[in-house]
């Protein structure tokens, strides 16, 4: 966490060295410029500017916050600078360029990644995953097409399914389940499935409004869900006591599926790499209590 140089306030994810223009005067050893009163553009309050900054038409505001904020309101449509603008091939070369190199930055993907945890924690979902945003995306696009996405509709019965039987005489689920490679874990639980003549699918998928998420094995005699953890992937806690970014990534992933098949009415039942492959006799013993 980096802090103001001046005030120790945490700085966002623009700031650099200082959290304001005021600690950056106040923090300077030199001479100091003589700086004007001003009132904010947004927020009203009062704050101290250069006279230069104000002579080439910057220094509007009190604040960065203050400045996005009033333009969200001001820079609507075509009062937007770059509302109706064609963009070059230069610059959308210039574009790419600088964004790929921005990501080569280690320091740029950990303030990011932070970021987003920091977001999930406050939240509790993902960004652009709240119901406000689900609804304006839904408008977006009945504005744009004039007809509401279906793509979460019922499975089979989508324009986007009836379309893709037609073209190939397949759903896209049948289709993509030809590309998924089952793990070892998967195919020593899927033999068990398979020895206690269990009726079962593989690559469920289950839709949310904007997403899905794929289940390993569904029983549907049983309405049952099952999932088969990798011991690395998954951190079996058995053998990592602290997880890495990546496994803390996919426990985030198994909460959200968690919560989706409990939504769904289905039971999740999850197991361990370590058990499926050391312990068979206590995985059928559980399997023949469903029975």
């Amino acid at each position: 966490m980096k802090e103001c140089k001046h005030c120790k306030k945490e700085l966002t994810y623009k700031q650099k060295v200082y959290c304001s223009r005021e600690c950056q005067y106040n923090d300077s050893k030199g001479e100091k410029v003589k700086r004007i009163e001003c009132v904010c553009l947004f927020c009203d309050k009062k704050y101290l500017e250069t006279e230069y900054r104000l002579s080439i038409n910057k220094g509007k505001y009190c604040s960065r916050k203050c400045k996005d904020n009033h333009q969200k309101e001001i820079y609507l449509g075509s009062n937007n600078p770059s509302f109706g603008r064609n963009i070059s091939s230069e610059e959308l070369i210039y574009r790419s360029d600088f964004m790929k190199n921005l990501w080569k930055s280690d320091d740029f993907k950990n303030k990011v990644k932070e970021g987003y945890k920091k977001f999930i924690n406050e939240k509790g979902y993902y960004p652009g995953q709240d119901e406000k945003s689900i609804n304006k995306r839904k408008e977006t696009i009945i504005l744009k097409y004039g007809v509401p996405h279906n793509w979460c509709g019922i499975y089979g019965k989508r324009d986007c399914d009836l379309t893709c039987i037609k073209l190939y005489g397949k759903t896209s689920l049948e289709i993509s389940n030809n590309f998924f490679r089952n793990t070892q874990p998967e195919l020593l639980f899927e033999d068990i499935l398979k020895n206690l003549n269990f009726d079962y699918s593989k690559q469920l998928r289950i839709h949310s409004n904007s997403f899905y998420k794929i289940y390993d094995f569904y029983l549907p005699k049983y309405n049952i869900l099952i999932e088969v953890d990798g011991d690395y992937w998954h951190g079996n806690p058995t053998k990592f006591k602290v997880l890495n970014e990546q496994q803390m990534r996919i426990k985030i992933n198994d909460e959200i599926k968690n919560k989706l098949a409990i939504e769904h009415g289905h039971q999740l039942i999850r197991f361990w790499e370590y058990d499926i492959k050391n312990n068979k006799n206590i995985i059928e013993d559980k399997l023949k209590e469903l029975k």
